[in-house]
């Protein structure tokens, strides 16, 4: 009988099975990430949370977190030459002998919506405000319209609330060409914008807010750093 090119296994129920080919290191890599992808992706989150975490318990902790809120990313640089001014005119407040300034800046879409990290940047300056991290608030002319018209974000300069629909931002917010202890303060971008033009400083409202009682020193010591950079 003819065997059609078909070897017979010795007990003659078939087909003999040809070997599987060996699995290349390709194949491996991609078997072992579809059985394991999640197992990975937590560890590698686990690790990046316990970095900041290291990261927060080794950075020295600030005396004052003043926020910054606008439509674009401020150049690093700029916000460190920032931070460097205004720390000569802070209070030590936590006792450890130095006085540490930390800027936050928060880039918020001010139409609303927005890019990924924008919408993220509202997320965290609004955590930010229900933890009263920050008194004090740099913001561009259009950050500050949208923030006040939408949560009533500013207090006074004065630190007083202003009447419901008080939106400012005459008495609420003090350019930084106008803060004697910043006003000499020049940062040249690469795109030959200097970002602090257009800055301006407030304080957030705390009488009657969510955080109201809870942070009285660390408010009056705000408010204390923003008369000190108003008059220099």
């Amino acid at each position: 009988m003819a065997r059609e090119g078909l070897l017979l296994q010795e007990d003659g129920n078939g087909p003999e099975q040809p070997a599987p080919a060996p699995e290349t290191p390709k194949k491996k890599a991609e078997n072992f990430w579809y059985y394991h992808k999640w197992h990975i992706l937590v560890l590698l989150l686990a690790v990046v949370v316990a970095s900041f975490l290291i990261r927060d318990m080794m950075r020295p902790k600030a005396d004052y977190e003043i926020g910054m809120i606008t439509a674009y990313t401020c150049p690093q640089d700029a916000i460190d030459l920032l931070q460097k001014q205004i720390e000569k005119y802070g209070e030590d407040l936590n006792g450890d002998g130095r006085v540490i300034v930390q800027i936050n800046n928060y880039t918020v879409e001010p139409n609303g919506g927005g890019t990924q990290a924008q919408i993220a940047g509202q997320v965290k300056l609004e955590a930010d405000l229900s933890t009263g991290e920050s008194m004090l608030f740099f913001t561009d002319e259009d950050s500050f319209a949208q923030q006040q018209e939408k949560i009533q974000m500013f207090a006074k300069t004065d630190g007083s609330t202003p009447e419901k629909g008080e939106n400012g931002p005459e008495g609420m917010r003090v350019p930084v060409s106008e803060l004697k202890a910043l006003s000499g303060l020049s940062y040249q971008g690469s795109d030959g914008v200097n970002p602090m033009d257009g800055l301006g400083l407030s304080l957030r409202i705390y009488q009657g807010s969510a955080v109201d009682g809870k942070h009285d020193g660390y408010w009056e010591a705000s408010w204390r750093l923003f008369q000190k950079l108003a008059s220099g």
